[in-house]
């Protein structure tokens, strides 16, 4: 991966073979992004997305391979039990089969991703929310 910093925001490519839910995770440990906010676009090979089955509680996870350009990533940043969370979802486009999307799993860069994080000021954490069965983020009520 490469990058660069202008004041709060970040521009990463994720080379070529390279995963990238883990090298946004790695990235934010090593920054110490404390929270933020993603974008991104690039093209993978190999993409297994996910969504969250409300009713069994557990990810249901679909995996893609072949030509797969990404059209959008987009995701937040957080932190949870000493771990950064790096929630992310995708939309993509298979060669055959056509637009897919979800919960970003993993991707395996075929060409490039390109991806600008926004920094936030402090850190930002979550929390199991019992009501789903999810570490939600963990920000006060406000009136």
């Amino acid at each position: 991966m490469t990058f660069d910093r202008f004041g709060d925001r970040y521009l990463l490519r994720v080379m070529q073979g390279e995963e990238v839910a883990s090298a946004l995770k790695a990235f934010v440990r090593s920054e110490g992004i404390g929270g933020g906010s993603l974008r991104g676009l690039g093209a993978a090979d190999d993409v297994t997305v996910g969504f969250w089955d409300t009713v069994e509680r557990v990810y249901r996870n679909y995996r893609h391979q072949g030509l797969i350009e990404i059209t959008s990533l987009d995701g937040n940043i957080a932190w949870r039990e000493g771990e950064p969370i790096v929630h992310v979802h995708v939309t993509a486009f298979h060669e055959t089969e056509g637009a897919f999307g979800g919960h970003l799993v993993s991707a395996s860069v075929s060409a490039t991703v390109e991806i600008a994080i926004t920094r936030f000021d402090g850190r930002v954490t979550r929390e199991l929310g019992p009501e789903v069965g999810l570490p939600l983020l963990a920000l006060p009520r406000r009136p």
